[in-house]
């Protein structure tokens, strides 16, 4: 790799994590998915959603879905 990658690099490891993240979320959203896994998640997606309207599927208040993934993630932060 070049030095410009490496300077980069460096540059967003100074940045505090919320950055860190943000910059990494962005990345993400750019590379561009195989067409194998796309076409997998979408026939996965289509499969869950049939089987949401034929109400085969399970659902979970969405307050409740959110305080237990908080109490998740607080939990995991007082760890690391």
């Amino acid at each position: 790799m070049d030095r410009s990658f490496d300077s980069v690099l460096e540059e967003v490891f100074a940045l505090d994590r919320e950055s860190q993240i943000a910059i990494a979320e962005k990345i993400m959203g750019h590379i561009p998915m195989e067409p194998k896994i796309e076409a997998a998640w979408r026939a996965e997606a289509r499969a869950r959603l049939t089987a949401y309207r034929r109400g085969e599927l399970p659902t979970h208040d969405s307050d409740e879905v959110m305080a237990r993934a908080r109490k998740k993630i607080e939990a995991a932060r007082k760890q690391g």
